[in-house]
């Protein structure tokens, strides 16, 4: 498999014009550009942070990895790069369906690229089982932080509403107090 990743770490390294190509055709296609913005730029920024990151985990991980009901996800590479993502993709406003949809583009243009640039079809799938793995563990990562960031903003919200209560219910005792 070690051939299978340098292949791939080559491809991806040599073919950012095709990545940004494929990946501004999905997301222009389906909208996204509307929500965030035409700006070419913009969207090879994205491309270009998830390409450097894979290659990285190319570099660590040349077999694709399984999925063990009991990992911890925070000490996988790709798993580690999605709660990153999460926590400045939360953090920033956005929505959870949105992200996904863009995540799920990127992974379709990398294998688009493995389709078009790995001809033995052998060599081709172990490829694209490589891409298919980080992006899960991306994703599994992605989305166990973002619910507990969702989970922990709840959390605040319901610690708070009681004292919210309090104040709101005193209010009308302070207006008195201070409009005479």
């Amino acid at each position: 498999m070690k051939k299978i990743a340098g292949q791939l770490f080559r491809l991806v390294e040599s073919s950012e014009d095709f990545l940004l190509r494929k990946f501004y055709n999905y997301v222009s296609f389906a909208g996204y550009t509307d929500y965030m913005g035409k700006d070419l730029q913009l969207w090879r920024a994205i491309l270009g942070r998830t390409a450097s990151r894979f290659l990285s985990y190319l570099q660590e991980s040349d077999t694709p990895e399984e999925m063990p009901v009991d990992e911890d996800i925070t000490r996988n590479s790709a798993g580690a790069r999605g709660i990153t993502e999460a926590h400045s993709y939360y953090h920033r406003g956005f929505l959870l369906v949105r992200i996904l949809g863009i995540i799920k583009y990127l992974r379709d243009s990398f294998l688009d690229l493995a389709d078009s640039g790995i001809h033995r079809s052998g060599e081709r799938e172990k490829a694209r089982l490589l891409i298919w793995r980080y992006f899960d563990k991306f994703e599994i990562g992605f989305v166990n932080e973002w619910v507990n960031l969702e989970l922990g903003s709840q959390k605040m919200q319901e610690a708070s509403a009681p004292h919210l209560l309090r104040s709101e219910s005193k209010r009308p005792y302070n207006t008195l107090a201070t409009d005479q």
